[in-house]
């Protein structure tokens, strides 16, 4: 209620209405046996589905109050004004069923995207958060906005998915497809995607108009007299009015109404995402695709993305000198999802499996973790005459949602025809963590008064999301696998960990009067650790081109992120005399540190035995390679303070700028390698066995740089500070082993093709981070003196990690006949610092 003559706040407040839920959706059965023939686009042979249903969106707020009192409070005016408001709320996504199919029979599928046996399990994905406006203005009154955006709601987790096609006894027909991504067999989980945070705004005017003026006293009052009446009834009277009418305590003479704004811009959270569930694949048969991009045995879990923050924005303007008008604006950016985590996958093949087109895997298992959401941007102006505090705080990046493990098998024949086609694809990847993106500050320009108002201002980016852990793969070959296009792997195996999200970035920029700004930006996510990858093989396995392995296998830790950058200073660009007023800038202190980088995380243990024969015909196509890589750390941020003025005059300025830290590297895993059977290869660049631990590289410092460039004011001085950052220190590298069995075989024909080459290699400190410090300054127009003291001191690079032991052991037999072809080459090397 609003009671003009009282000083009853006046209040307005509104709420977004809400999304519902979805619904859950029920398992489903198939069971089939007979032949199916089906032509046309998306037209599947057999399509089992089950597909929760996903949450509403969350509804508009717009919410607003113009109070606009002429009069002072003294006379009656409002002493409040509170306006608020929230965006409504997405619904929750629902929880998908299981799904389980076996089938017996050939199928026949041609179109694009015409899989031969497709089963689904989907959860419902989250709701998005309504937007949310909120504004006010008012004169002579003190105003609050506050607003929240709408909460992003969580996804559904997916049921598991079961897949089984003949059995062992009895072995089902062919699979026969004909279409750009017509897979034979494709069975996926996938979780639900969390829903994305909805906007907020909060925009305020406020205008102080109230003249100088006295309150009175009692000795105002002119004592009335009435014949007939009592003096002491008078003297009684008068002071029962002074009570009322505020009298008792006088105003000084010159007191002034003074109009306190406040700002209040929280972001609304995202929700996180569904987890997935796990696919098992039993097939028996056989399975044919003649087009790109099909698969012909594809099982996949794949967790939800969580969801992203959106914009968070405020500002807020005053009117009236500093004396009149005092301001605080706080903004808090809205929280992220967290990816959802993939499940456990193992497919098992027995049968023939040929693919013809490009992108075209024969079997394909993997499980991904769904990426974590991104912060919003998020900014906060706070614009007006008199002093003012403003803070402005990030959130972080989503974490990355972790993966589960992978089992592949392959007793049958594999044989693959185009580019990038692997025999057997095995994969477990942790999704990287969401990044956490900037924040701004801006307090405005004094325009009206000679006294410019004092401000503090304060802008903090927080860390980037961390990555998600990659689960362990297990491979085992048999029977024989072929591949015939180029960067086509007989047996590729990978475990790799999700990269750390970007650090948040802060800025500010602060107004013409007395000011003190603090720019922090935000630590870069941690990457996710490699999981453990062992690769079996009694195969006879042959790729025909170029780049294309025997058997790759490897676990990669995830990089750290990126730190936030931190960026302070003013710029007045006021060179547009025809357009632009000229403006001085005040008094100012700053400091500004950039965000460290991200440390990486490590790798795991990779393990090979190969008994089996390998052949490759291409250059750079190795027999076996196994690796281990630690995740590199991630770059500090940098940071740049800038003080540019080209009309008005520049008073005293102090600054210390910090450059962010390089991130740690990690530590590799152990790399083992036993051959028991036959490798050869045929090509240039291509070794028998190359082995590989490898520490990960400590990120660089990036540059710290300071600019100072116009008129200085009478007697200022202009002082800075510039350290740089610290090169991050690299990670160890694991022990290497390898060993050419009794009886074994290991022949390279091509130049530089090493019988076996094994290697433990420390990862290399970064690099300390450039100091670049320009001041370009003269007095102005009858000024004395301006002075000036810089100090610049570059970054230190980071320390090398430690190489690992190397050992090799020959009990077989190794030939190399090219040039510049050794017959074992084993080393340790420290990484450089």
């Amino acid at each position: 209620a609003i009671d003009k003559d009282g000083k009853i706040p006046s209040i307005t407040f509104g709420i977004g209405g809400f999304g519902g839920a979805g619904n859950v959706s029920g398992g489903v059965t198939v069971d089939h046996a007979g032949a199916i023939d089906v032509a046309g686009n998306w037209k599947h042979g057999i399509f089992a589905q089950s597909v929760a249903g996903g949450g509403g969106n969350g509804a508009l707020n717009v919410s607003g109050q113009l109070n606009w009192n002429g009069s002072k409070t003294s006379d009656g005016a409002t002493d409040l004004s509170i306006v608020a408001g929230l965006g409504g709320h997405g619904g929750l996504g629902a929880d998908a069923g299981d799904v389980a199919v076996t089938s017996d029979g050939d199928i026949t599928a041609t179109g694009y995207h015409a899989r031969g046996l497709f089963a689904q399990s989907l959860g419902g994905g989250g709701g998005t958060g309504g937007v949310n406006v909120t504004a006010i203005g008012t004169k002579n009154s003190s105003p609050v906005g506050i607003g929240v955006g709408g909460f992003g709601a969580g996804g559904g987790d997916a049921g598991s998915v079961t897949v089984t096609r003949g059995s062992a006894a009895a072995a089902a027909g062919l699979i026969t497809t004909d279409g750009v991504g017509a897979n034979g067999i494709e069975a996926s989980s996938i979780g639900g995607g969390g829903g994305d945070a909805g906007v907020n705004a909060v925009l305020g005017f406020s205008k102080a108009a109230g003249s100088k003026s006295d309150s009175g006293s009692s000795s105002d009052r002119k004592t009335p007299t009435h014949t007939g009446v009592d003096a002491s009834v008078i003297a009684n009277y008068n002071s029962v009015l002074d009570e009322l009418e505020g009298k008792t305590n006088p105003t000084p003479a010159g007191g002034e109404k003074t109009s306190v704004s406040g700002l209040f811009a929280i972001g609304g959270s995202a929700g996180n995402a569904g987890n997935a569930g796990t696919v098992d694949i039993a097939h028996f048969g056989d399975v044919l695709t003649l087009d790109d991009s099909s698969h012909g045995v594809f099982g996949q879990s794949l967790g939800g993305g969580g969801g992203n923050a959106a914009l968070n924005f405020g500002m807020i303007y005053q009117s009236g000198n500093s004396e009149q008008t005092k301001g605080f604006g706080l903004a808090v950016g809205g929280g992220t999802g967290d990816g959802g985590t993939g499940a456990a996958v193992t497919l098992d093949n027995v049968g023939a499996v040929v693919t013809t087109g490009a992108d075209s895997h024969g079997i394909f298992a993997q499980s991904v973790g769904g990426g974590g959401g991104n912060a919003g941007y998020s900014s906060l102006t706070n614009a007006g005459e008199g002093g003012s505090v403003a803070i402005q705080i990030g959130r972080t990046g989503g974490t990355g949602g972790a993966a589960g493990s992978v089992h592949a098998s392959s007793e049958g024949t594999v044989l693959t025809q185009g580019d990038r086609s692997h025999g057997l694809f095995a994969q477990s990847v942790g999704n990287g963590g969401g990044n956490s993106t900037a924040t701004s500050v801006t307090l405005g320009t004094p325009k009206t008064s000679d006294d410019k108002g004092s401000s503090f201002k304060l802008s903090v980016g927080l860390e980037g999301g961390q990555g998600g852990a990659a689960g362990d793969v297990d491979v085992a070959a048999t029977g024989a696998l072929t591949t015939l296009g180029t960067d086509a792997h007989g047996v590729f195996a990978q475990s790799v960990g999700g990269g750390g999200g970007t650090g948040g970035g802060a800025s500010g920029s602060a107004g013409a009067g007395k000011s003190l700004s603090i720019s922090i930006g935000g630590t870069g996510g941690t990457g996710g650790t490699g999981g453990k990858v062992s690769v079996a093989s009694t195969a006879g396995i042959l790729t025909g081109a170029d780049r294309s392995i025997g058997i790759l296998a490897q676990s990669v830790g995830g990089a750290g992120g990126t730190g936030g950058y931190a960026k302070s200073g003013v710029t007045a660009m006021s060179f547009l005399k025809n357009t632009v007023k000229g403006s001085d800038i005040g008094t100012t202190a700053s400091l500004s540190i950039g965000g460290s980088g991200g440390a990486g995380m490590a790798s795991d243990q990779v393990d090979v035995v190969n008994q089996g024969t390998i052949g490759t015909y291409g250059g750079s196509a190795h027999g076996i390679f196994a690796q281990s890589v630690g995740g590199g750390g991630g770059k500090g941020g940098l940071v740049q303070n800038n003080i540019v003025n080209l009309r008005g005059s520049i008073g005293n300025q102090a600054s210390i700028s910090v450059g962010g830290t390089g991130g740690t590297g990690a530590v590799s895993g152990d790399v083992s390698v036993r051959n028991q059977g036959e490798i050869r290869t045929r090509s240039t660049k291509s070794a028998g066995i190359y082995a590989q631990a490898v520490g990960g590289g400590g990120g660089d410092a990036q540059n710290v740089t300071n600019i100072f460039l116009g008129t200085s004011a009478d007697n200022t001085s202009n002082n800075a500070m510039l350290l740089g950052g610290t090169g991050g220190t690299g990670g160890a590298a694991g022990d290497v082993s390898v060993v050419n069995g009794s009886g074994a075989l290991i022949a390279t024909l091509g130049s530089e093709s090493h019988g076996v080459l094994a290697q433990s290699v420390g990862g290399g400190g970064g690099q300390g981070g450039n100091v670049i410090s320009v001041s370009l300054s003269k007095p102005g127009a009858g000024a004395k003196q301006a002075r000036g003291a810089q100090l610049a001191i570059g970054g230190t690079g980071g320390q090398g990690g430690t190489g690992g032991t190397v050992a090799v052991t020959n009990r077989g037999q190794i030939t190399t006949t090219g040039g510049a072809a050794h017959g074992i080459v084993a080393q340790s090397v420290g990484g450089g610092g």
